[in-house]
């Protein structure tokens, strides 16, 4: 289902970018070229402010939100998700929220009220809670970071961790293309 929010907004999705029917994606989302929206998907924009504004849900050109994702935002907050991102199957990523670009969000994880710089890896079962995550770390599966001190506990983002990223990002462009191309007959 794509439909508006109670204000009226509409999602704006690109021709390039595959949805599949089973996902929800309400009110004002933006999501960019090339992008992956997977079974039973959410994407939802539809809370608003104490001015009435919703702010966006945007999403960047390259991502795959596998299934079972949800991407939802507080009280107007706005999510912004960089491209080339992998958020992998029932992870949730709620709002206020900024990951940018070249991040995966792993099996199961919670991103809230954080900002993931360039290319942070979350495992899976991972909370991260109001906190910056430097650039190139990775967070263990299983843990709670939420607390400056905290940091201490990443990992550092190394070349096989790089490769991996990549090969989900490429394996969901193959995917969303051939979807796509599939549905045009």
């Amino acid at each position: 289902m794509i439909g508006p929010n109670t204000r009226g907004d509409v999602p704006q999705i690109s021709s390039s970018t595959y949805v599949h029917p089973t996902a929800v994606i309400i009110g004002n989302v933006i999501i960019k070229d090339n992008c992956f929206v997977g079974p039973m998907a959410v994407i939802r924009a539809d809370e608003y402010d104490d001015d009435g504004t919703v702010k966006p849900i945007i999403i960047g050109e390259n991502c795959n939100i596998q299934d079972g994702v949800i991407i939802h935002s507080a009280k107007g907050k706005s999510v912004h998700i960089g491209p080339n991102v992998s958020i992998t199957h029932g992870a949730i990523v709620h709002g206020p929220c900024t990951i940018e670009s070249g991040c995966l969000i792993g099996f199961n994880a919670v991103v809230y009220n954080a900002f993931l710089e360039k290319d942070v890896v979350v495992l899976h079962n991972a909370v991260v809670e109001m906190v910056t995550i430097p650039a190139r770390k990775v967070i263990p599966a299983n843990n709670t970071i939420v607390y400056p001190e905290d940091l201490n506990r990443l990992q550092e983002y190394t070349p096989a961790v790089e490769n991996f990223c990549r090969k989900v990002i490429d394996t969901y462009k193959k995917l969303t293309f051939g979807y796509l191309s599939r549905a045009k007959g």
